[in-house]
């Protein structure tokens, strides 16, 4: 795998802000950074890994993946990391080693990427998606809707509610609500070739038909 590159991007752009503008839960000062770019090269499935922040996914007619970085600290500021290999692009945000830091991604995608999303702790959101998806969130909710069935939609939340939202028709579903309320309101077959498995550890799921 390589890193990605200002080259390598082409008409990347990047822009950072940064500032100490809020504090802490113990009246300690913040700091924040954000910075943009744009990936262009092809891009079929999407692996993110952030130790804590929210995932904001926006399905795009796009060819290309255009990605926020929203950075939180108290102190370390936390590392993150960017690469495509073999049409997959690999978004690292990384802890810090001292403090308290987040991560958070706003990512603007063509709707068919696979995804691959794993959160320490934030909310995962994802509007008209149409790929494969796998999101996992520590304590966060999940929320997402998509236009075109894929295969397979894996959610998943340590503590947090989860909704999704399919078009019509037959879907496999697995829900599991240990703590909340659970309602499948989509036709619910074993056999069917979709299928959906849903679980929170402290919330509610809901799975319905999108209107």
């Amino acid at each position: 795998m390589r890193k990605l590159t200002t080259t390598a991007v082409a008409a990347a752009v990047l822009a950072t802000l940064s500032g100490c503008d809020a504090d802490d839960a113990f009246g300690n000062d913040r700091s924040n950074a954000e910075s943009s770019y744009t990936v262009t090269e092809p891009v079929r499935a999407l692996d993110l890994d952030t130790k804590g922040g929210h995932v904001e996914l926006i399905a795009t007619e796009a060819d290309t993946v255009k990605v926020t970085e929203k950075l939180s600290y108290s102190d370390d500021k936390p590392a993150t990391s960017h690469k495509v290999a073999d049409g997959e692009l690999r978004l690292i945000g990384a802890g810090c080693n001292t403090g308290d830091c987040s991560v958070s991604y706003r990512i603007e995608l063509p709707a068919g990427t696979e995804l691959r999303v794993d959160s320490g702790g934030g909310h995962i959101t994802g509007e008209e998606l149409a790929g494969p998806a796998r999101l996992r969130t520590e304590g966060g909710h999940v929320d997402v809707s998509f236009v075109k069935a894929p295969d397979r939609i894996y959610a998943a939340s340590g503590g947090g509610d989860i909704t999704v939202q399919v078009p019509s028709g037959p879907y496999a579903v697995s829900v599991d609500a240990q703590g909340g309320k659970s309602e499948t309101a989509v036709d619910n077959d074993p056999s069917a070739e979709r299928k959906i498995d849903a679980r929170s550890d402290g919330g509610d799921v809901e799975i319905k038909y999108m209107r």
